[in-house]
């Protein structure tokens, strides 16, 4: 009994070992020259190769090239002391965290810290706060700060306070300079910045590498790129660059873009939102007249118009608003409007009131179904047109929308969730016909109804009278009676 429980221990003793060379083979594998340029090359993104430092005190005048009295050490060179000793928070570099930081200290007269009276970052991370700390705890300037005495017209020591301001940017910006290394980053990112700031204090990663590959870049690698590059934010940061240089060859961009159905993530601050990339570079082009002319405008309104894919389908709803209805464009605009996804046709079809065309609006009007579910309220799914029905019938209203009006009408009493959009243009759409009926009909729809005792409906048959600029004044009596001031009338609509 005794010798087989021996061989059991035997046993044990030897998978331990087993187990134990195992894992020392697989340790020591992990320190081959692979694994060791991997491991510099996470050390090199830890670093913080650009920093923008200033003083905020002691006060003066000084460029980043000159010091504040005494203590020796420039902004410039601040900069660089900040960069070249943090160490960015390991378990943060995937999520390029970026920081706006100002630090209170207090030095000596040796220019030896004290204490640090507060540090603060824009974003609470105590990973980051932690190493901020430590770099700014191993500053040494040459002398304390001075301060101007009015009385002696003297500098005297003042040995309270330094404040420091510095913005973290962890991406080794300035000791890259290959454009193919920044396309890939950037195109990895996938996202383009419209600002230097990401709302917070921290400057985007995304933004410093557009500004990099802007500079970095001729004028025909940037054209390159718009037409043949596959990542929509390599296109629309190279067209952006070229539109910086005012380049002749900005409308002919986007006159072949016009079709491009891609799709680029966009953030404005802290605000981000997707937009069509077509879209994005013909708006961009025109808010700067230099670089096109009125008959680019003119081909670019029409290839957008005859466009047969969905490629600047924000754009296009914006020109539909504003074209005329001549005979030559009819054609297109009714074609337009049988297509569920370009409802801001209807607008422009209802122009020409030909009387064809009332049963694609009343169709369109009798989608107030479409996209909400049994409650009223959004479902997720394609919502329906409408509002853009509505809006036809502010411009022409006729007798023949009248029976759907009627029960939209209803439909709107029964929604538990309500949009303010859609009954002020319902309210809107009834006193436009401007006669006995509208009045009855409205007279009705508050007395037995009971319109009234239905979110938002006083209110918004208050702004769909007031904000009318030519009110039809037969309805003025009802609006008394019925509607109601919005609580926000002052502040928002009467301006």
């Amino acid at each position: 009994m005794k010798n087989v429980l021996k061989i059991k221990v035997i046993k044990v003793i030897g998978m331990i070992v087993l187990l134990a060379c195992t894992c020392l083979q697989t340790s020591a594998g992990s320190d081959s020259p692979k694994d060791k340029m991997e491991t510099e090359k996470v050390k090199q993104l830890l670093k913080l190769k650009s920093v923008n430092a200033f003083y905020l005190y002691p006060k003066g005048s000084w460029s980043h090239d000159e010091c504040p009295r005494n203590l020796g050490m420039t902004e410039d060179s601040l900069s660089s002391y900040i960069a070249h000793n943090f160490n960015y928070p390991y378990d943060l570099i995937g999520d390029t965290i970026e920081s706006r930081c100002t630090v209170h200290l207090g030095v000596d007269s040796a220019g030896s810290i004290t204490d640090i009276k507060s540090l603060k970052l824009s974003l609470d991370m105590p990973e980051l706060a932690k190493e901020t700390r430590r770099v700014i705890n191993s500053l040494k300037f040459s002398g304390g700060p001075e301060k101007y005495d009015s009385v002696t017209g003297q500098w005297v020591p003042d040995t309270t306070s330094v404040i420091i301001k510095f913005y973290i940017v962890p991406y080794p910006v300035e000791t890259i300079d290959d454009k193919s290394s920044i396309i890939e980053d950037l195109a990895l990112l996938g996202s383009y910045s419209y600002y230097g700031s990401n709302g917070w204090g921290g400057i985007p990663v995304s933004w410093v590498l557009q500004q990099k590959l802007k500079a970095i870049t001729t004028a025909q690698e940037k054209k390159e790129l718009v037409l043949t590059h596959p990542s929509s934010v390599i296109r629309f940061t190279a067209f952006n660059g070229l539109l910086e240089e005012h380049d002749p060859d900005c409308a002919a961009l986007v006159k072949n873009a016009v079709t491009d159905n891609s799709n680029i993530m966009c953030w404005a601050a802290d605000c981000g939102f997707s937009e069509k990339l077509s879209d994005a570079m013909i708006m961009r082009l025109f808010r700067d007249k230099s670089t096109y002319t009125k008959a680019d405008s003119l081909e670019i309104d029409s290839l957008v118009l005859y466009a047969t894919n969905e490629g600047a389908s924000e754009y296009r709803g914006k020109l539909l608003h504003r074209l005329e209805p001549t005979p030559e464009r009819y054609a297109r605009v009714k074609e337009l409007s049988k297509d569920g996804v370009n409802a801001d046709a209807l607008y422009l079809l209802a122009q020409y009131r030909r009387a064809e065309d009332k049963e694609t609006i009343i169709k369109a009007l009798g989608e107030y179904r479409v996209g909400l579910d049994k409650h009223g309220a959004r479902n997720g799914k394609g919502i329906g047109r409408t509002n853009q029905a509505l809006e036809c019938i502010l411009l022409w209203p006729d007798k023949d929308f009248i029976p759907v009006l009627e029960k939209l009408g209803d439909y709107e009493l029964t929604r538990k969730y309500h949009s303010y959009q859609r009954v002020y243009l319902f309210y809107r759409v009834i006193m436009e016909y401007d006669n006995d009926w509208a009045y009855k009909y409205l007279e009705e729809y508050f007395a037995k109804k009971q319109a009234g005792k239905v979110y938002s409906h006083k209110e918004n048959f208050y702004r769909a009278y007031y904000l009318n600029k030519h009110p039809h004044e037969r309805f003025l009596p009802l609006v008394k009676k019925y509607a109601k001031k919005p609580s926000d009338w002052d502040y928002y609509d009467n301006k």
